[in-house]
């Protein structure tokens, strides 16, 4: 069983810079950004000559489909407690263009995207965990602290 970071997830889905793809080490639970421009980000040259040399060592970690995206902001929408800002998260992520809506909104609102931001991570590192079972990764979630 390896340990993967919580921090190293939320980095790796939370990077959007779409010209770096992050890599987890199947072996060791470390992850790797890599940029498809410049070669390794950390110049890790140990990281490249890994990759070359056993690819299958490495899983590109992938992005959380748009659909499971949504799905969290329309679960969210019963975590809010005040009945009129509940009104509101609930129109926006009806809106045509839900995730520009509903970021706009929570820039506007500070204290809800407090509340979001930490929901939002709790759902990614759900997600993730069952990702590396389904990717046969046995891995165990380390949050900070731990």
């Amino acid at each position: 069983m390896i340990e993967i970071l919580a921090t190293d997830i939320l980095r790796a889905l939370q990077t959007r810079d779409t010209t770096i793809q992050w890599y987890v080490d199947r072996q060791t639970g470390k992850f790797y950004p890599f940029s498809k421009e410049e070669k390794g980000l950390d110049k890790d040259e140990t990281f490249l000559d890994d990759l070359r040399e056993n690819p299958d060592r490495f899983l590109a970690i992938e992005e959380i489909p748009r659909q499971n995206r949504y799905k969290f902001m329309m679960n969210f929408i019963d975590q809010v407690e005040d009945g009129r800002m509940r009104v509101e998260v609930a129109q926006v992520v009806a809106h045509k263009m839900p995730f520009k809506s509903f970021n706009k909104m929570m820039d506007h609102n500070p204290d809800l995207k407090k509340q979001w931001v930490r929901y939002q991570a709790t759902r990614q590192l759900q997600y993730m965990m069952a990702w590396f079972k389904y990717k046969e990764i046995d891995a165990m979630l380390k949050m900070p602290g731990q």
